[in-house]
């Protein structure tokens, strides 16, 4: 990754969740968000074309849902780094993703205050999990 800025892909099937993500993370100096995707298959199609440093990945999305295409990203672009997020906090879930290639963990309730430590933590090459999911470890 270069030492510019961090470039993010935000995939989300619900537009106020994007568009929320958007606004906060263009605030931050040190990420740009360079596209949006609605569903799986956007995701991969999206990213292979930008080539960002970081997807920012709902889980839960239609076509190909965001475990899916984070393993299927994993296998075209190791280098790209996935940091998951939902609703979700069950260990089986977290398990089942971070097996799936992610790089992090972020619950969609603390995103607000986590999302940009989350980026910067996996954009050092680093994982990163939420308070949420730490506090239950």
């Amino acid at each position: 990754m270069s030492d510019s800025k961090t470039r993010v892909l935000v995939a989300d099937d619900h537009a106020l969740i994007r568009d929320g993500i958007c606004d906060l993370l263009g605030t931050t100096p040190d990420i740009e968000v360079i596209g949006v995707a609605e569903d799986g298959e956007q995701t991969l199609s999206k990213a292979s074309e930008l080539q960002p440093d970081i997807v920012l990945m709902d889980i839960r999305m239609p076509k190909i849902n965001g475990m899916e295409a984070t393993r299927l990203l994993q296998d075209k672009h190791p280098e790209m780094r996935v940091l998951c997020m939902s609703v979700h906090h069950e260990k089986l879930i977290v398990d089942s993703i971070m097996a799936s290639g992610a790089s992090g963990y972020l619950v969609k309730g603390n995103a607000a205050k986590e999302i940009v430590s989350a980026i910067r933590t996996v954009a050092a090459g680093k994982t990163f999990f939420c308070s949420t999911i730490t506090a239950s470890l």
